[in-house]
């Protein structure tokens, strides 16, 4: 990983030095990437006529490659990356934890569920 860092570290430098990319420009670049992951998941999911240029996994790296840039474009530090990506993760793994024990706690059917009661305005 910290190879790839590197290297995409050295092409945001290029960039901010020859086009004066900024984070509203790197934004908008995300949101094109987006786009075409979108187009791309819908044709793999059949609900989309189109030759494609990329599969969806391809153009998924594209929006990576923008939100590395984002980071380093807005005050990360290349060589640091890691060590926020694994706090960044492990938060990640303890939501997804809290999210799997709610469902290990679900009501087996048969049994009656518990009622919430919810506030209202």
């Amino acid at each position: 990983m910290k190879k790839h860092v590197t290297k995409i570290a050295g092409l945001v430098d290029l960039d901010i030095k020859l086009r004066d990319c900024t984070p509203e420009l790197v934004m908008l670049s995300l949101a094109e990437e987006s786009g075409e992951l979108a187009v791309a998941i819908k044709v793999a999911r059949g609900r989309k006529k189109k030759k494609l240029s990329e599969p969806a996994y391809s153009e998924a790296v594209d929006i990576i490659i923008c939100g590395f840039t984002l980071y380093c474009i807005t005050g990360g530090c290349p060589t640091k990356f890691e060590a926020v990506f694994n706090k960044k993760l492990a938060k990640w793994v303890k939501n997804f934890n809290k999210y799997k024990n709610k469902l290990d706690k679900k009501p087996t059917s048969g049994s009656i569920p518990s009622v919430v009661k919810r506030k209202t305005r």
